[in-house]
């Protein structure tokens, strides 16, 4: 199939070849820029969750563990932690004994797990006495959560441990706006670059279409002594030529 006349043009192809260069290099710059932002809000949202875990997690060891007449008031104090100090949007917090009961909650609709096990393996494995435990979940309502678990030791026994799943839709709607940011710059950036390769191309060019309306018109008047007409012909055909 044979493109019209005016895409086969030396200037149309300058800007094509112009702004195809462009666009593949914002694409390049688009993903690594992507994957990079992707990783790094990640990587900062689970450290928040491990740190808040492990602060929690010594302040918990104060209060496990007790018995007799201190016992209501150390999970008094647990919950205060949990439901006050401890707040993150859209998470739940959940301290648990050294058998994997749910003592308490930051969720009150969730307020029936109290007293139930959670079996999770983040849980099982810092139970174990594993400090370094995550992993992504996706809960019965289809939102993705990071899930983290830390052990709570006191006096060198492991008394129980500190469970927080964090929802992740706020992470994934900023990941959106910066995208839908960068997409607009890339459009915008796109108009520029196609207003200045017409610019462009039209500097190259001019130049070309200048010698060739000369030679066209030094073969239609004959007179010049150099080139007889049919060489003045053949450059006024080469020279459209070379911009088509």
């Amino acid at each position: 199939m044979r493109l019209p006349a005016f895409f086969r043009t030396l200037q149309v192809k300058l800007i094509i070849i112009y702004v195809l260069l462009i666009l593949i290099a914002m694409q390049l710059i688009g993903v690594y820029f992507v994957s990079a932002m992707k990783t790094s809000l990640t990587s900062n949202f689970t450290k928040e969750l491990q740190e808040r875990a492990e602060l929690l997690s010594v302040l918990a060891a104060q209060n496990l563990g007790v018995v007799g007449e201190s016992a209501e008031e150390s999970m008094e104090n647990l919950r205060v932690l949990v439901n006050n100090l401890f707040t993150i949007n859209g998470a739940e917090i959940q301290v648990l004994d050294a058998s994997g009961k749910v003592l308490t909650t930051s969720k009150p609709s969730h307020a029936d797990y109290v007293g139930t096990k959670n079996t999770q393996t983040v849980v099982s494995r810092a139970l174990q006495g594993i400090r370094d435990n995550e992993e992504y979940i996706i809960d019965d309502d289809n939102i993705r959560k990071k899930v983290v678990a830390k052990p709570v030791v006191s006096d060198g026994k492991i008394v129980g441990a500190i469970y927080i799943a964090a929802s992740m839709s706020e992470l994934y709607a900023t990941m959106e706006r910066i995208n839908n940011i960068f997409i607009s710059g890339i459009l915008l950036a796109l108009g520029l670059t196609a207003v200045l390769g017409v610019i462009l191309a039209h500097t190259i060019t001019a130049p070309i279409k200048e010698l060739t309306r000369r030679a066209t018109a030094v073969a239609e008047d004959g007179s010049t002594r150099r080139c007889p007409n049919s060489v003045v012909m053949r450059l006024a055909s080469s020279a459209r030529r070379s911009i088509t």
